[in-house]
């Protein structure tokens, strides 16, 4: 259940069921506590709190059902049919196709009639038949064509949502380089679970046997083992000179290009995809270093924000993104933005940025949900922490690289240091090898990344709060870290990183 709040209980209700868009009938409806007026209407007022939960469509169909037990039948024809939203939906199209059908044919409905359909206070139907046009009903809806869905712009209307809180999430779309050949078969993209899932049934009819996957970023790396692990033959293709480096700094980058090198996946960077030739398939792919052979392209190069339909009426960062603050409000008011569409406050670099992650994008849709619903709260910020494991290596990396906080001019100044990850007496371990960002200056803690075959990845939400905080190198140093043999050594790489720091 959902609270929602009113000057009275009555106002708080219609409140709910105006954001949740159902009709009281529909609705468990549940007062939390009403309304205080307070002392000479100031001090100790509250407004009234109301818990609302839609009734589920099995729910609504089962009521329904005991409802007509046993109940006179002149009783029961007084009362509007409680339906599911699947069947008014269904309901809604063949009244939109009647409706066209007959006007087609010469017959004319009013713009009263049509805007009473839309309004859902009663099934198309009923309106129909009180406004006398049951006609309509007894011939076309008994037409098979006219039982197909229909939307409402085949009624000439336009409609025109209103909205008392706006929250868009509208994601992010992928970047189709114009390539020529991009437009051939087996030159797919895996941004949304369809996408991914027409892959699979290609590879399952079989025919495929090499697939170059173009982009290194996470995206791309994990298609290449997953392909790889098919039993395809996987070219990784990008301009940059290595892979995944938008979130690591070289000597981690290298670690995964080389463990993809080991695991039998061609890495082909430095290299620009210039042309997917083939005819009516793709047959190979031409780079500004070579051509090679292949069945298939994924197009993995990035993504941008969707954000076509603010355009011009929201103001925007520098890629398109809606610029929004720590409440995920967006320059109109009462409109919010959350996911990829929206921008974040990097506390790395201590304003917006624009970090697409599914993190992100689940914190900032919390936010904005009780912003909008009348709790004010505000973000703290992001660091942009992130992972991935391939074939047993893992990386996680959270705030600035080395590269990125001098671009965003930072005096960068690093400390790296390897070693096990548990005493040597212990049989398992596994080197760790970690970077600590840091601003030379303040001595502020900017990034850090890591790397090992042991699962060290709670080092990352350390380092997250670490940020965040804007905590310095010197107290990383003489942070209480706890020591057990078993997880860790007494002065470990993380001590010993920031100890050696300049």
């Amino acid at each position: 259940m959902v609270q929602y709040t009113g000057v009275n209980v009555e106002e708080a209700i219609q409140n709910g069921l105006k954001e949740l868009d159902i009709p009281r009938m529909k609705a468990h409806i549940t007062v939390v506590s009403r309304e205080k007026k307070g002392f000479l209407g100031l001090f100790g007022k509250k407004p009234a709190v109301v818990d609302i939960e839609p009734i589920a469509e099995t729910t609504v169909s089962k009521a329904n059902q005991q409802a007509v037990k046993g109940v006179p039948e002149e009783i029961n024809a007084q009362n509007e049919p409680v339906k599911s939203v699947s069947e008014e939906t269904v309901d809604l199209g063949r009244v939109v196709a009647a409706i066209k059908k007959v006007e087609e044919e010469g017959q004319e409905v009013s713009e009263e009639v049509k805007a009473e359909i839309l309004k859902h206070e009663k099934a198309p139907e009923t309106i129909l038949e009180e406004q006398g046009h049951g006609e309509i009903l007894d011939s076309s809806l008994k037409d098979t064509e006219s039982r197909q869905t229909s939307d409402f712009a085949d009624l000439g209307i336009e409609v025109e949502e209103s909205y008392d809180k706006l929250i868009l999430a509208t994601g992010s779309l992928p970047i189709i380089p114009p390539i020529p050949g991009r437009e051939l078969e087996n030159v797919q993209q895996v941004k949304l679970y369809q996408d991914a899932q027409a892959v699979i049934e290609k590879l399952e009819l079989g025919g495929i046997n090499h697939v170059t996957v173009v982009g290194s970023g996470y995206i791309g790396v994990e298609l290449a083992e997953a392909f790889k692990r098919k039993g395809k033959e996987v070219a990784l293709l990008d301009i940059a000179d290595g892979c995944l480096t938008g979130y690591y700094d070289p000597e981690f980058s290298n670690l995964m290009k080389q463990n993809l090198i080991d695991n039998g996946i061609d890495c082909k960077f430095g290299q620009a995809l210039e042309e997917i030739k083939g005819d009516k398939k793709v047959e190979a792919v031409k780079t500004s270093n070579e051509e090679f052979a292949t069945d298939m392209v994924i197009l993995c190069v990035g993504f941008r924000p969707n954000t076509e339909l603010g355009k011009g009426k929201l103001e925007q960062f520098k890629n398109g993104a809606y610029i929004v603050n720590k409440k995920q409000e967006t320059s109109v008011k009462d409109v919010y933005a959350i996911g990829d569409c929206a921008t974040v406050y990097d506390n790395a670099v201590d304003g917006i940025n624009y970090i697409a992650l599914a993190t992100n994008a689940v914190r900032s849709g919390i936010i904005a949900a009780h912003n909008a619903c009348g709790t004010a709260i505000e973000s703290i910020g992001v660091q942009g922490s992130n992972g991935i494991s391939i074939y047993g290596l893992h990386l996680i990396s959270t705030g600035l690289t080395a590269e990125k906080a001098a671009k965003f001019g930072y005096e960068v100044e690093t400390t790296s240091f390897e070693d096990n990850q548990r005493p040597e007496f212990m049989k398992e371990n596994d080197i760790v090898k970690i970077k600590i960002v840091y601003d030379k200056k303040t001595r502020r803690v900017l990034g850090m990344q890591c790397a090992s075959r042991y699962d060290m990845s709670m080092v990352n939400h350390m380092f997250s709060l670490a940020i965040q905080e804007h905590v310095t190198i010197d107290r990383i140093a003489l942070l209480d870290i706890f020591f057990l043999p078993h997880f860790n050594k007494p002065y470990n790489y993380i001590t010993m990183a920031a100890l050696t720091a300049k």
